[in-house]
């Protein structure tokens, strides 16, 4: 459970204020919640019938200060990871890897719902996919770490 409301437009201020082993806890759980907005996804007549598009609008706007919240988390992860302890460490690659999948996915997502009649009422947001170089430099340290 979150212990705030990821959606509010106070929720990246809370992120910032919440420590890296909280972080490293919410993470999963936020990246949970993006994995089901991705499973909300308009199929046959749905994509142009206004009573189904009108409720996915809300959840795709939502999904934009989700994801915003997930790469802000990240940034401050990604940040301390160096300060880490293996375990926190191997937690963060887990979460960085999801976040990689993720981005991907929420791309396609857009880009699938942009081709509906929802795009008349709805930006979408340019979605960055995290360096998948970085990965391998934490995995690097991981392993080091354990060799210590």
């Amino acid at each position: 459970e979150l212990h705030f409301d990821i959606v509010s437009p106070d929720s990246l201020e809370e992120i910032q204020d919440l420590g890296i082993d909280e972080l490293l806890e919410i993470l999963p759980k936020m990246q949970i919640l993006l994995r089901k907005v991705l499973g909300c996804k308009p199929e046959m007549y749905a994509g142009v019938n206004f009573a189904m598009l009108t409720p996915l609008q809300l959840v795709v706007e939502e999904s934009f200060q989700v994801y915003a919240c997930i790469s802000h988390a990240i940034l401050r992860v990604v940040d301390a990871y160096f300060q880490l302890n293996r375990t926190d460490c191997l937690l963060a690659i887990d979460i960085y890897k999801t976040a990689i999948a993720q981005s991907r996915a929420l791309q396609q997502y857009y880009s699938d719902l942009s081709k509906t009649a929802m795009t008349t009422e709805v930006r979408f947001p340019n979605i960055e996919v995290p360096p998948i170089d970085f990965l391998d430099t934490m995995e690097n340290h991981a392993q080091q770490i354990r060799q210590m």
